[in-house]
């Protein structure tokens, strides 16, 4: 399984944040983290000092070393308000943190644990600081009922000849197990909740997850759970049940076996199960 940590940057009237994320630190490459540490003191000498001005040449030979040295320590650009995926080689392991934003160095090497935390929002402003938050985002339910308009932002998961274009969906009265909802012929409005638990059951209410920023990821049995999973609740025969996809299109429960991807588990003249699919995680926490 591919693992990644988003990172989003929500910083306000910061024009560029560049940051790094990596298992090794920044440190250990002696000569960018020297140089890009000492062009951040010179700044904040020079603010204090009351010097708010240089030569144009000046600006523009210390941009380029900067960069340089951002190319160099292996920074990437963000764009405002996009999550941006970052790599994990070992989800078990630490990676380091670090945020430039071509003046000065905000942060250096902090440590984060992807194995507890899938995203990572940067936030705050020049005045008063930049900084991160580690989080998994929460994800937002619509309460809904056969016959309510299907809500706004529902995410769609694709279609099945049977039961037409299918939605993420969660049944609360069965523990909030996973849920397939299906639609009215003309795509408007809510019509059933199925779902796969003891066979195949459905009800005529439940909940529709909203889309907030999601991706689909390839997931196997054995695979460990990302920490930005969505964990809908738990039953005597599954344990804990996340979000996920069997074949493509079909929304599904997946659940455990000692802390890991066991089975999905998805609902179709029966309850049926496989040993691969897709986890559906968040990418983007709105809480910030």
């Amino acid at each position: 399984m591919q693992y990644n940590v988003y990172v989003t940057n929500k910083t306000k009237g910061v024009e560029r944040v560049y940051v790094r994320l990596r298992g090794d630190k920044l440190q250990e490459s002696e000569n960018c983290s020297r140089t890009l540490n000492e062009m951040s003191v010179n700044v904040t000498l020079a603010e204090k000092a009351g010097f708010g001005y240089s030569s144009k040449h000046e600006d523009e030979q210390k941009s380029r070393t900067v960069f340089a040295c951002l190319v160099q320590g292996n920074f990437s650009l963000l764009n405002t308000g996009k999550p941006t995926p970052f790599a994990v080689e070992d989800i078990k392991k630490l990676t380091y943190l670090s945020v430039h934003d071509e003046e000065q160095m905000w942060l250096t090497d902090f440590p984060v644990t992807p194995a507890n935390y899938g995203c990572i929002t940067i936030i705050g402003n020049k005045k008063d600081g930049i900084t991160s938050q580690p989080s998994n985002p929460k994800p937002v339910w619509i309460e809904c009922k056969r016959n309510d308009p299907l809500p706004e932002g529902a995410i769609y998961a694709g279609k099945t000849n049977a039961d037409g274009p299918l939605y993420f969906g969660r049944v609360t009265s069965y523990s909030g197990i996973p849920a397939k909802v299906n639609v009215s012929n003309d795509g408007k409005f809510c019509y059933n909740w199925w779902y796969a638990y003891k066979g195949e059951g459905s009800e005529k209410k439940g909940d529709i997850l909203k889309d907030t920023g999601y991706e689909l990821v390839r997931a196997y049995r054995g695979d460990q759970m990302p920490a930005n999973a969505i964990m809908t609740g738990a039953t005597s025969n599954d344990n804990s049940l996340f979000v996920g996809r069997a074949g493509g299109n079909v929304p599904c429960k997946v659940n455990l076996n000692d802390g890991k991807i066991w089975n999905f588990w998805y609902g179709n003249r029966g309850e049926n199960r496989t040993e691969s699919g897709e986890i559906l995680i968040l990418i983007n926490d709105h809480a910030y």
